[in-house]
């Protein structure tokens, strides 16, 4: 079975089977819940325009999970503690001690896991469990700095974008994947940060599209529209191409550089994402938070 049609299964499932869980009313929130929440939404990763938002369902159990039952890809932090579901149902928090985990679903800007780093003291590993069809997902990483999902039978049916951490002060920190069987493990090298840091995998593809956002510096150099923005926008090309399989993705460096300069004129980030129901993925710039 080709990559396409591995994805293509996932998203067509799921679609004919979504479902939103609503998810019980909760006690008030902890202090470590409540600065984990204000960490990301200063990163503005709890919001995402309606065109553009996640559409994961998430739980304190599974973490935040893409497709439905045989097909689901889920993201969950490898940890014991209780998570607690917050901001409306989109985000659970596991408020670990000296510092948290969080995921993010439907409504917020992706299906992503997140380690929120309060201090110097905090640990420079976290590890993220994936799961594909209800059982440990196979993982690879690529030559970007991602890592493609494989279900049991070997096909691709979702990625990681490549890991990236900020600071307070939205200052890129040094981050980076290793694996651990079916488990990623997120280092992050945050000595002389601002605190809190906010390190993030996440899953490109939910049921509908796969997504590449670029970072406000990468937003930069591809508004410059110079050698690097090239090789960005070839990089972007090549990440969706990683889970979908069969791509197009023909944009000049003008048209991607005008786009990025309207993005930071919003003071936002230039993204590409794939439509995968067609027999040969279509790719659009989409603009959003960063």
């Amino acid at each position: 079975m080709s990559r396409l049609r591995a994805v293509l299964i996932v998203a067509t499932v799921a679609v004919l089977t979504m479902a939103t869980a609503v998810p019980a009313a909760a006690a008030p929130a902890p202090d470590e819940t409540i600065q984990a929440v204000r960490a990301l939404d200063q990163h503005d990763l709890l919001t995402a325009s309606p065109e553009s938002a996640a559409a994961g369902d998430v739980s304190a159990a599974v973490g935040v999970s893409v497709g439905s039952a045989e097909t689901a890809v889920s993201l969950r932090p490898d940890t014991e503690v209780r998570g607690v579901v917050t901001a409306g149902g989109s985000t659970v928090v596991y408020p670990e001690d000296g510092y948290q985990y969080a995921v993010t679903g439907q409504g917020a800007q992706a299906d992503a896991g997140y380690a929120i780093i309060p201090n110097a003291s905090a640990p420079t590993e976290y590890r993220f469990e994936v799961d594909a069809g209800g059982q440990p997902a196979r993982l690879q990483l690529t030559s970007d700095g991602g890592v493609l999902v494989e279900n049991a039978a070997g096909e691709t049916v979702n990625a990681l974008g490549a890991a990236w951490a900020l600071d307070a002060r939205g200052v890129p920190v040094r981050t980076w994947y290793t694996l651990d069987r079916s488990t990623v493990v997120q280092h992050v090298d945050h000595a002389g940060a601002t605190y809190p840091v906010v390190a993030d995998p996440r899953l490109m593809c939910d049921w509908v599209y796969c997504t590449v956002m670029y970072s406000k510096a990468e937003t930069q150099q591809i508004a410059a529209t110079n050698g690097t923005s090239g090789i960005l926008i070839t990089t972007g090309c090549s990440m969706l191409a990683g889970p979908i399989g069969a791509l197009v993705c023909g944009f000049s460096a003008a048209y991607v550089g005008q786009q990025a300069s309207t993005a930071l004129n919003q003071g936002k980030c230039i993204g590409m994402r794939a439509l995968i129901y067609v027999p040969m993925a279509t790719t659009h710039l989409v603009i959003d938070h960063c």
